[in-house]
């Protein structure tokens, strides 16, 4: 029997977007200790390189498709932080 307030027709609801990665990054934070704030920093760059590569190849200049992959990525701050929150 559902709980007070849920009928037995709702779906479970969704865990927030997100949610399963910053999972998995705090178990290996947690197996893998202090390194991780550099593994998750190498992470980041290396898709923000990678994704500024295919726009330089679609024919943006460099800076221009690194402004562009960061606008687009949001805020990598903030995903570090939820990374490393573990």
């Amino acid at each position: 029997m559902p709980g007070p307030g849920k009928r037995s027709d709702e779906p479970p609801a969704s865990p927030p977007p997100g949610a399963r990665a910053a999972a998995m990054w705090r178990r290996y934070l947690h197996f893998w200790g202090p390194r991780a704030e550099a593994d998750v920093d190498e992470e980041l760059a290396f898709h923000v390189a990678m994704r500024t590569r295919d726009q330089v190849a679609r024919g943006l200049g460099e800076a221009e498709a690194r402004d562009a992959v960061l606008r687009r990525l949001g805020d990598l701050d903030g995903v570090r932080a939820a990374c490393i929150a573990g």
